[in-house]
């Protein structure tokens, strides 16, 4: 990978064809796809590492395990580009399940089949109208979600592979601190987290973008973020009773629980005790009042629904508390706008369609 430092460059004479703002999945392969076209490109990352959101953690003595609930959202075009064109299979999950509460009963159904679906929707939308409900239902199972097989660790090794076979530069640990954008015969600039600068003639964002203190022409420009608030937490447990199993959970219809994912299947690990122990990653309600037992609050909903046995016990726990900014699709599209021709704009909020709209443009990779 062709690391950068702001002592390694004269930034006072150096202009980059793209500066591309952020290290995911979809940010990458532009770069990788600019580059390739003979432009000069510059990725800007404000992690250690690259991968976005889809960076792998190191807890609880594992490693690659995913760091949050993933899924890849159906779009035909953005499942063929990953199998097809990054050679990365994915499958949908065996062992995945809705959970519906139900007076003083919990059913487990068959995310594969068209009853799960149809019982999801029934309890979880009740504002909507029956006839929506059922069309709703019919179309989620018809576009049912795929994961990768190996996890998200097999789409960053590719990824990583394809920066490092490339002539794509690489600032981590960066961060912009202020942009400059000029829409007339003036380069347009970013000071960065080092206090160094870096011209550009055009940069890449995404929804994921972190921008402050920008002004066009000089002019302060407000940027419109929306913040989302996705609280989480992994749990390390003991269970002996290992016919008790599941892959991916949705949660119907639950107050504290959105969904559960089984990831450690997807994880290394040097220890002797791997078949007792799995790593649960949970989504949370973002209006649930978090406490200081939220490990034990959601250790016991796991035993409740029987998805873990009774038996089992709690090792480990880390909650992130994330907050997520985001510009959406009309924010984007209106800086694209405002601010062109020095800026471009990719809508990266969901992996699968993201793939699916762009990967037309990706022939070169």
């Amino acid at each position: 990978m062709n690391f950068i430092s702001s002592n390694s460059v004269d930034f006072d004479k150096k202009i980059y064809d793209y500066v591309v703002l952020g290290s995911g999945p979809i940010n990458i392969l532009e770069a990788v796809a600019l580059s390739r076209s003979g432009l000069e490109v510059l990725l800007i990352d404000e992690s250690s590492e690259i991968g976005g959101a889809w960076k792998s953690l190191s807890i609880f003595g594992f490693n690659k395990v995913e760091n949050a609930i993933h899924y890849i959202m159906y779009d035909k075009d953005g499942y063929e580009f990953i199998e097809k064109f990054l050679n990365i299979p994915i499958i949908y999950s065996s062992d995945k399940h809705f959970v519906i509460s139900f007076l003083f009963f919990n059913f487990r159904l068959n995310y594969n089949g068209l009853i799960g679906h149809f019982f999801h929707a029934l309890f979880s939308n009740r504002s909507t109208q029956i006839y929506r409900r059922i069309l709703n239902a019919v179309r989620a199972h018809k576009n049912r979600f795929k994961y990768f097989k190996n996890g998200s660790a097999a789409l960053l090794e590719k990824l990583s592979n394809m920066v490092n076979s490339s002539n794509v530069q690489v600032r981590l640990n960066t961060k912009i601190t202020s942009l400059k954008v000029y829409n007339k015969d003036v380069t347009s600039y970013a000071t960065l987290s080092d206090e160094s600068v870096i011209y550009f003639k055009k940069m890449v964002i995404t929804s994921g973008a972190l921008l402050s203190d920008v002004t066009l022409n000089d002019i302060p420009y407000d940027i419109k973020k929306e913040t989302l608030y996705r609280p989480q937490i992994h749990i390390l447990i003991e269970d002996q009773e290992l016919e008790l199993t599941f892959e991916e959970i949705i949660f119907t219809n639950d107050s504290i629980l959105k969904y559960a994912h089984d990831v450690t299947r997807f994880a290394i690990t040097s220890s002797s005790s791997l078949r007792k122990q799995k790593i649960i990653v949970l989504a949370l309600s973002d209006g649930m009042n978090i406490t200081d037992n939220i490990a034990e609050l959601v250790f016991s909903r796991l035993k409740k629904y029987k998805l873990i046995s009774g038996s089992a016990l709690l090792l480990e726990s880390k909650y992130w508390d994330i907050f997520l900014p985001q510009l959406v699709p009309e924010v984007l599209n209106r800086i694209e706008e405002d601010l062109k021709p020095s800026i471009d704009i990719i809508v990266t909020e969901n992996l699968g369609p993201g793939l699916g709209e762009n990967a037309s443009r990706w022939h070169n990779l």
